[in-house]
């Protein structure tokens, strides 16, 4: 699969620079093979059957405009002759101002077409790939899994019909209330977008409340508000209803403009409003600070509403609504971010967040905040009054750490290395583990009461073969846990009571468990949605805790797989916020042993062994002069001389500008990422009192 060229917008002719995106139609259908199928209005009188199924002319247009889905040709949206008027619209809009098209359809849609359209007319058009309600699609691709409906969109996305690629995703479209295939289509959409950086356009039930639901189920499942369109909000939401609604983030679309008739076939809850009301709304969101986040259209996707029918045409709101807005008070920097800016903002293919490095507590991108294990906000009652900033890293060396709290070690990855230091004389690293170059460490833990530490290891093949290794602390005795069944462990919790280790398998979309000696592997539980971009876990009592970005959650289940596997959403953060790491402190994870470096008089660095052992050691990086350490060092084994030196392997030093002594601060000269830490501890056994979510089993 090609990838998506980011910075552009993709057309169905191929990328274009944003900049020429130009005054954009952003909910139109220009070719579908729907025939009625999900559309299900009010059955007409039989009288007047005939003017059903007759074709549209000007004795029976009044009977089509106020029935519109139940006039069968109507709906005859496909051959050719309708393909060629609609050409014809594509360049009459062209004339009157209009630019692009973002063609939405995802009930029977035809790439080439569309192409040929935007040849012919010199319109940009930007295709739709994903689902439509349940009842418009066929009975096999109900029974897709949201695996399946991520693949198929993805597909559209990357690989298209002979070359030709959609450049959004949507309409995807719901029902009220929403049924389970479309929320698998909502969860996939939301997936895709947070992996590629898609626009996405969602079509909501004939229901208030629908648009809330929609994006509660979207966003939790990894979908960015300001790259998503929520359609239909004109014939959906009131005033009131839409300013709380804006406030989500997403942009908020009016897309039947042209559609005058009050009556409205698919639901006598709703009157439609008309243009003049349309503007009047819109104005409302610009008045209240929401101008940058409209979108228009006119959503025509039937016969009678083309100007070869007596219907407005796609060129009406060029024609007639701005003309009309700016009698209303519109200047012109509104309607360019209406047609323009917005368009633009949204349609452009973006590069989604890299991972960083968390700091204390759980972290939520910019903000920290530390809570119990319930969700409840405890930030302060740990009394930290000091925080210390130890290592500085370049971005993209995404670190993960360990503390070993009986010794005063810290361990953390840097590319295909552990590197250990003291927190209490941050000044020598020392190179526990040096990983072949193809390999990446992904996660470490510490056993401290042995003396243990354990990395999880994905080499950089097409296959990702993955492995589990354990060593003591000094990196000496290194051991092979598993390499069968394990792909790319892309997590690691320890477990001290049952002495088990647990891992998520983000290629495998698993949890697994074996004990410390690598033995009695156990299956969890697997899921693709809640287990593909998770990124940190913990083991706390009976519980596995860990975090999701596509559900931007803290996620609980059993260790054991108890309970049928039951899923608890203990934290959900607000929008296009990602939960970067997990850290509880509780007595309970850190039990009381002997320091067994408190007396071994090293001189620079003590590593404990799980022999019972200490490893005095020589650092091989020296963050206050830049260089390899040249000091006065012994390499020494429990305090008795060792006859030669350990062979060091080769490294570049990390380089720092300065050393504070008085705070152990270091400071990068190009500091990108930090990675605050911090000492306490709650007395408080958590409370498990929360809402339990079984809608992800």
């Amino acid at each position: 699969m090609s990838e998506l060229p980011k910075g552009m917008i993709q057309t169905v002719c191929g990328p274009i620079d944003p900049a020429n995106l130009g005054s954009t139609l952003c909910h139109e259908h220009l070719y579908h093979e729907i025939d009625g199928k999900p559309f299900h209005p009010r059955p007409p009188n039989s009288i007047h059957e005939k003017l059903n199924s007759s074709s549209i002319n000007a004795e029976n247009l009044w009977w089509t405009t106020f029935h519109p889905y139940s006039h069968r040709d109507n709906l005859n949206y496909r051959d050719r002759e309708i393909m060629n008027i609609i050409t014809d619209e594509m360049k009459f809009l062209k004339l009157n101002g209009g630019d692009s098209v973002v063609e939405v359809t995802t009930f029977g849609k035809s790439l080439p077409e569309l192409k040929a359209m935007s040849v012919k007319s010199g319109v940009n058009i930007i295709a739709g790939a994903g689902f439509y309600v349940e009842s418009a699609m066929p009975s096999h691709v109900v029974q897709y899994t949201t695996e399946q409906i991520y693949n198929e969109i993805q597909s559209d996305l990357l690989v298209g019909v002979n070359g030709i690629k959609c450049g959004v995703i949507g309409e995807i479209a719901s029902d009220w209330p929403i049924n389970p295939f479309e929320r698998r289509a909502l969860v996939a959409s939301a997936q895709v977008q947070h992996e590629l950086g898609v626009p996405v356009i969602l079509h909501p039930g004939r229901n208030p409340d629908a648009p809330t639901e929609i994006m509660r189920i979207f966003l939790e499942s990894g979908g960015k508000a300001d790259k998503t369109v929520m359609s239909h909000l004109d014939r959906t939401l009131n005033d009131e209803e839409l300013l709380e609604f804006a406030r989500i983030g997403c942009l908020s679309e009016f897309d039947l403009f042209g559609s005058e008739c009050s009556y409205y076939e698919l639901s006598d809850a709703f009157d439609m409003p008309n243009d003049a009301t349309r503007i009047r709304r819109l104005k409302l969101l610009i008045d209240n600070g929401f101008g940058h986040r409209i979108t228009i259209s006119h959503d025509i996707h039937t016969k009678h509403r083309l100007m070869k029918y007596g219907g407005h045409g796609f060129s009406h709101i060029h024609m007639n609504v701005v003309p009309k807005m700016k009698m209303r008070g519109y200047s012109d920097q509104h309607i360019t971010d209406i047609l323009v800016n917005n368009p633009k903002q949204w349609l452009t293919l973006v590069k989604m967040d890299k991972l960083k490095t968390s700091k204390n507590g759980i972290s939520f991108r910019d903000t920290d905040v530390l809570m119990n294990t319930t969700g409840a906000n405890v930030e302060n009652v740990l009394g930290i009054k000091k925080t210390t900033l130890l290592v500085k890293l370049n971005k993209s060396e995404s670190i993960r750490l360990s503390i070993d709290w009986i010794h005063n070690l810290i361990f953390y990855n840097f590319n295909d290395k552990i590197i250990a230091f003291n927190l209490t004389q941050p000044l020598y690293g020392y190179i526990v583990v040096n990983e072949m170059i193809f390999n990446s460490i992904l996660d470490l833990c510490v056993n401290p009461l042995d003396s243990q530490l354990f990395w999880s290891v994905s080499d950089n093949s097409f296959n990702r073969r993955g492995k589990i290794m354990r060593a003591s602390e000094d990196g000496s005795n290194q051991t092979l846990l598993i390499d069968t069944d394990i792909k790319e462990p892309i997590t690691l919790a320890i477990d001290l009571v049952i002495k088990r280790l647990y891992w998520i398998d983000r290629a495998l979309f698993q949890i697994y468990s074996i004990d410390f000696n690598g033995n009695d592997l156990k299956s969890i539980h697997k899921s693709h949605q809640l287990f593909k971009l998770s990124f940190y876990m913990i083991v706390f009592h009976d519980d596995i805790y860990w975090s999701n970005y596509y559900h931007s959650s803290i996620l609980k289940m059993n260790k054991f797989g108890l309970n049928n596997t039951q899923i608890s959403y203990l934290v959900r953060t607000e929008t296009g916020s990602d939960i970067e790491s997990i850290r509880i402190i509780d007595p309970y994870l850190q039990p009381y042993s002997t320091n067994r470096c408190l007396h071994s008089k090293c001189s620079h660095l003590c590593l404990p062994m799980s022999d019972r052992q200490y490893h005095c050691v020589c650092p091989q990086i020296n963050f206050n002069t830049h260089l390899y350490p040249n000091i006065d060092c012994v390499d020494k084994l429990n305090e008795r001389l060792r006859a030669t030196q350990r062979s060091l392997p080769q490294f570049k030093p990390i380089e720092f500008e300065m050393i504070n002594s008085e705070t152990y601060r270091l400071i990068n000269s190009n500091p990108l990422i930090s990675t605050d830490m911090s000492v306490g501890m709650d007395s408080q056994n958590p409370n498990f009192d929360h809402q339990t979510d079984n809608s992800y089993k």
